[in-house]
């Protein structure tokens, strides 16, 4: 009798190239998920304000002992890419002699994401002024903006009372000019909005973050740079960030009207200070954007340009003592307590450029 050997039937194997993507998804969106709680648990400082009927909110840190009540406030925007931790060093060291408010643009930190398709540099500076009126903060206001900080700094002083704003310090600031020259460089296209979020929620965004941080790697450290992680793995801050630098592309290419031009002298007399990092000397090709920095302080006819030493981009994270000296500066001068001729000097710094009657070489 012949002998039959018993067969098992076939192994479905198609279903193993088919189950080991799910399986590592299902994976990476268990961890990302866990890690996400994880941070949630951390309460933020501040509050969130609702700034619009629709409920969307805006993360504040606003510091404003009684005993300060009738100091400037000081408002500080961050840069491209960046929200309200990074200004904790300055405020810290101007916390026992002005009132500070920092906070969180639509999509980073722990602020919500703005849903309109629009979202040009006039909606940001509208949501700044609502914001400073939720809170009850009074003026006099005092801008800090860093660099493409300061367009959105320049179109809230046409929203503000001129009257209720008592100066500027502009840290390594962006033109409209520097903007168009960064055109060709800066990432202006978005990924549709489902792709954002899918690339968060499964943790892609999370593993390349040590990529995005590598440009900031020896200005964000310790708590900060976990800040960034947390902030830079979701899906919001990749679409904030790209819709930022479009809109102010745009803007400054085709913009309506007068609200993106700063022409000498636009300022009048109000007390300005503009903080330049020697990077860009440091930098072969690089001069001009220095140049284009110093130009800033045609705005006023009562500027002062500080040059600082040994110091990259972030001059507020690198040398947080040198902005809160230049806004101390600020705050004396508008007060009228220090229009003289004289140089004055940062630690690690070039003398102060003072003029009250800049001019344009």
């Amino acid at each position: 009798m012949p002998h039959f050997a018993s067969r098992r039937p076939p192994e479905p194997a198609f279903l193993a190239p088919a189950l080991t993507p799910l399986l590592v998804a299902s994976i990476a969106a268990t961890i990302e998920a866990a890690t996400r709680l994880k941070e949630r648990t951390r309460r933020p400082p501040g509050q969130l304000v609702a700034v619009r009927n629709d409920g969307r909110r805006v993360h504040v840190v606003y510091d404003a002992p009684p005993a300060l009540e009738s100091a400037p406030c000081v408002v500080m925007e961050a840069g491209a890419n960046s929200w309200s931790p990074v200004w904790d060093g300055v405020a810290s060291d101007l916390a026992s002699i002005t009132r500070v408010l920092r906070y969180d643009r639509a999509g980073f930190g722990f602020s919500d994401s703005d849903p309109s398709p629009m979202r040009d540099v006039r909606s940001v500076a509208d949501d700044l002024a609502s914001l400073i009126a939720s809170v009850g903060a009074r003026p006099p206001y005092l801008l800090v903006a860093h660099s493409l900080g300061a367009l959105y700094a320049n179109v809230l002083l046409q929203l503000l009372n001129p009257a209720d704003v008592c100066g500027i310090v502009y840290v390594d600031a962006a033109s409209p000019e520097t903007v168009a020259l960064l055109e060709k460089i800066v990432p202006t296209s978005s990924p549709p909005a489902w792709l954002a979020k899918a690339l968060g929620w499964f943790g892609l965004l999370r593993l390349f973050a040590p990529v995005a941080l590598k440009p900031y790697a020896s200005a964000f450290h310790g708590d900060l740079r976990d800040a960034a992680m947390a902030t830079w793995a979701k899906g919001d801050w990749l679409m904030a960030y790209t819709r930022e630098w479009r809109a102010a592309m745009m803007d400054v290419k085709v913009s309506s009207g007068e609200a993106m031009k700063f022409p000498p002298g636009w300022l009048g007399s109000l007390p300005i200070a503009v903080l330049v990092p020697d990077v860009y000397r440091r930098t072969k090709g690089m001069a001009y954007i220095g140049d284009l920095q110093t130009r800033l302080a045609t705005y006023s006819s009562d500027a002062i340009v500080i040059p600082v030493q040994d110091c990259g981009h972030f001059i507020h994270l690198e040398r947080p003592d040198v902005v809160a000296g230049a806004v101390q500066n600020v705050i004396q001068r508008a007060q009228g307590r220090a229009h003289v001729q004289e140089q004055l000097y940062f630690d690690g710094s070039e003398p102060l450029l003072i003029s009250n009657n800049w001019q344009a070489h």
